[in-house]
Parts: C-alpha cells; structure tokens; sequence
C-alpha cells in the first residue's frame, strides 16, 4: 500500500488487513456467544490497540469501521461498538495532525456543506424540541454519523483500498448472515448481531453488489467461484429476516445490476439465479405469511400505516420547523391515540415508551421540517452525484458496487429510522473523498488481484 497523503506509508497489506479485521471479529463473536461483558471488554482493549497502531497505519481503522456494522448490538450500556469506534476514529484523525506531517485533504464544499448545514439545523432544533432527552439522543446519533463521514472522507484516496474495503464488508455480512441463519433455524427472525431484522436485512443486501463487485475484480479462478459462492448465505440470510423491506431492496438491487451492465447476464447471472432459487425454496412459508395481503393489512404493515400516517400529520402541523430532532418517538404513543383514523388502536406497541416513524424520509420531515428535509436530501443527492462520478469507470470494484449500495440503503431506508445508519455515512464519506483533487485520479484507478 502506498501513503495516505503525507502520513506514514502502510504496513500492512490488503489482505493481512481485512484477515485481522475478519479474525477479531470472529473473536468477539465468539466471546458474545459466551459473556457479552467479556466481548465488550475485548472490543476496548482491541480499539485502544487501533488507535495506537494508527498513527502508523491509518487504513486499518476503516476496516474496523466497517466490520463494526455487522456487531451493532454489542457493547456494555451506551458503550456500542460503533460508538467506541467512531471515537477511534477522531483520536486517529487529531493524532495524525498532530505527530505526523499528514494534513486533512482539501473537499469541495459540496461534498461537506449540506452535512454541515443538516447538523446544525438539527442542533438548532434543540429550540423547540419540547422532550430534551430525544433531542440529545438524536444529536448524539449525528455526532457519531458525522465521526463515520470523516474518517472516509479523508482516509479514502485509492480504488485499490475500496476493494479490500468491500471484501472485509463481504465477509463480514457472510459471518453475520451465518449467524442469522442460525436464528432462523431455531424458528426466530434472523437479526445477525445489529438486533433488528430490517436492518440486518439492509446490510446483508448491500454486501450482494460488494461480493459480485469483488469476484469480477479477481483474476483467480479459485477465489472467484468462492466470492460468488458467498451470494447463497447473502440471500438466504435476507429470507431468513423475513423482512419485506429487505426482499424490496433485493429486488431493486438485483434490477439495478442487470440494468447497468454491472451484472453479466451470463455466468454471474446463472449463479445469482441459482442461489435465488435456493434461498426461495428454504425460506418455506413463514415469508409468504408476511407477504400476504390479508395479513399486511391486519397487522397494518406491522404498524407502519398508522405510524406514517400521524407523522405525516405531524408534519403538515408544523411543516417549518417540526417536532426537533428525536422528539417523534416522544409524542407517538399520543398522536396514534389520537389522531382520528388511526386504526391501531389495540397493538402492543401503544404500550411501550414510543415507536420511531420507521421512515427516514417521513422522519425528516416530522422531526426536522421541510428545511431538514431539503439539508439531508442535499446529502443524498451529493452522494448519488459522487457515486456516480466513481461508477463512470467500470472496471473498479467501487464502480460496480457502490452505487447499488447506496440504492439498498435509499429503498430500506423507507422502512427504517436510520438517520445514523454507518453504510450511509461510509457511502457519504466515500463520495466526497471522490471530489478531492488528492484523491481523484487514484480512486479512478482500475484494480485487480
């Protein structure tokens, strides 16, 4: 590997990289299985490690962010592993600058603006947010966002480095989708180690374009069949969370591909078909339940329906400002209850301490007013325009996988409260880092292995 931008040159190769990252995580899994302490404890002594290797390889602190997606639920309290992570990632950004020659890469202001501009909106929402505690939980949540957006914004300079980004996403989804198969054997939802169906679901369909992607860039043979052989678990593990969203997004995705030429529609189509097939004939018929109008309609899309339908009531009720940012959540319970033509009216989730919108875009308008919506819809369109940038060249593993990365996020994300989600804020960085003069005709590069 080559330097980043002034800093000390790598020492680790791609693959020793993403064989480490790769093993610790099977060892925290492992741990978690056992004493979910112990695996918190290991994920501390393993990021004071990280942030004292970085200052010499600042690349290994991205594969960690990366695999850190797929161990979302473990942590001691409020101590996550993302979060834990994210704060790495600072320590490494301000002791580079501190006690090596690297400087920060120069960003268009495009790239990081409407970041800025959302943040802050968010922050001043705090005015009239009237439930203090949901407020600072969301700032909270963009803080950590932002902490993801940095460290790949500047740490990100070769396609070379995407490609061995998206293998340790790969396997990491592959261990993860192992283990909500496991889930599902024992007649539970597959939620791997994120705790939440819908979203394990989102990452699992995300890391289909990111094997595909890894598999073309390959000159081996060998290596070749296995990274495609990995699309089976990716898929049957998306069966196995039994969420529609995630069967949406597969689908779209599956689509996207074929229609951008980033899917052959020969050999690597003949493998996607054959492992769709097997993933369709596995998942037997507790899929087909939910998917049943009859029982859509009971359920009310698991609540979903009524829950749009107050926040976007919620909306139109103060459509400059709205409630502040996390404050839906606190003012949900009453708005379904009262709100008229609300039909959940006899569910379970009226007794807990609130439901989030499960809308980001919903979310955005509810919590943050049409202004926030415009901000944060000005960061999806810059990222869109980056990836597009990168898809421009065919050849690197970034272009073909990115974008339908993004496209899996963007159509989870209308089933989902994910304004933090790490897989966004990863693609975000990624993006600008495009933009960057530094960055620009290495992250063209064509790659291979």
């Amino acid at each position: 590997m080559g330097s980043v931008s002034g800093g000390r040159p790598s020492q680790l190769g791609p693959r020793l990289i993403t064989a480490t990252t790769v093993a610790l995580a099977l060892l925290t899994a492992a741990a978690a299985a056992v004493q979910p302490m112990a695996a918190a404890g290991l994920v501390v002594v393993i990021s004071v490690a990280v942030v004292a290797y970085l200052v010499r390889d600042v690349e290994l602190i991205l594969h960690f962010l990366v695999a850190s997606v797929f161990v979302e639920s473990l942590g001691v309290g409020p101590a996550r592993v993302g979060r834990i992570l994210a704060l790495a990632a600072v320590v490494a950004i301000v002791a580079r600058i501190a006690l090596t020659s690297w400087r920060p890469p120069w960003l268009p202001p495009r790239t990081w603006v409407p970041v800025a501009l959302f943040v802050a909106w968010a922050w001043t929402s705090g005015l009239w947010a009237a439930f203090p505690a949901g407020w600072h939980f969301a700032i909270g949540q963009l803080l950590l966002a932002g902490c993801y957006f940095l460290a790949f914004a500047l740490f990100v300079r070769r396609s070379a480095q995407v490609r061995s980004l998206l293998r340790t996403y790969t396997i990491g989804a592959v261990l993860g989708g192992v283990i909500g198969i496991l889930q599902w054997s024992g007649s539970a939802r597959a939620v791997g180690l994120q705790g939440d169906p819908n979203l394990f679901a989102l990452y699992q369909v995300a890391a289909v374009p990111a094997a595909i992607a890894v598999a073309r860039t390959t000159t081996s043979r060998r290596a070749r069949r296995w990274w495609l052989t990995a699309l089976v678990p990716l898929l049957l593990s998306v069966l196995a969370s039994q969420s529609r969203g995630g069967l949406l997004a597969a689908l779209l995705v599956g689509a996207l591909l074929l229609a951008t030429g980033k899917l052959p529609r020969q050999r690597y189509a003949l493998v996607l078909g054959i492992a769709a097939l097997v993933v369709v004939a596995v998942a037997g018929s507790s899929l087909n339940a939910r998917l049943n109008p009859e029982h859509i309609e009971k359920d009310r899309a698991s609540g979903r329906i009524d829950i749009w339908y107050v926040a976007w009531h919620a909306f139109d009720e103060r459509p400059l400002t709205g409630l502040g940012g996390g404050n839906f959540k606190e003012y949900s319970i009453r708005l379904l209850e009262r709100q008229p033509g609300v039909e959940l009216v006899k569910s379970h989730l009226l007794k807990g301490e609130g439901i989030e919108v499960h809308n980001l875009y919903l979310e955005m308008l509810a919590e943050y007013g049409l202004p926030g919506f415009l901000l944060f819809l000005a960061i999806l369109v810059s990222t869109t325009s980056g990836l597009r940038m990168i898809a421009r060249r065919r050849t690197t593993a970034a272009a073909m996988a990115l974008p339908a990365m993004f496209a899996a996020f963007a159509s989870c994300a209308f089933f989902l409260s994910v304004v933090n989600n790490k897989l966004l804020w990863m693609l975000v960085g990624i993006a600008a880092a495009a933009r960057s003069r530094q960055t620009t005709p290495e992250l063209m590069r064509m790659e291979s292995s």
